[in-house]
């Protein structure tokens, strides 16, 4: 998917390429996710947390629900931190950019 050179707010569908930076102190991971459909701007960026859950390995079910992501500083080092909740993600989000739009052929 190309980056953006001209965003129309008027495009009736398609699919966004989105960029999430995640950071906790010095160290940072980034994901990116597709979205589909008639959405666009800020419902994009909405519609993150869901997404993100289910690629870092979120679980939850009876008994527990969690888990762990690895973050990398600048000098290569790790930090293992453990998500417990959804609210445990939204507060190390530190950037969303859309990065990305095709926008959905008509028949």
């Amino acid at each position: 998917m190309e980056l953006i050179k001209n965003y129309d707010p008027n495009h009736s569908s398609g699919v966004h390429a989105v960029k999430v930076t995640l950071q906790v102190w010095g160290y940072q991971k980034t994901l990116t996710y597709e979205m589909g459909g008639n959405c666009k701007g800020l419902t994009i960026l909405d519609g993150c947390i869901d997404e993100l859950l289910e690629q870092i390995g979120f679980y939850n079910d009876e008994d527990e629900c969690g888990c762990n992501i690895y973050l990398i500083n600048d000098d290569g080092d790790e930090l293992e931190y453990e998500i417990f909740d959804e609210s445990d993600l939204e507060n190390i989000i530190v950037g969303l950019k859309i990065i990305g739009f095709v926008e959905k052929e008509e028949d």
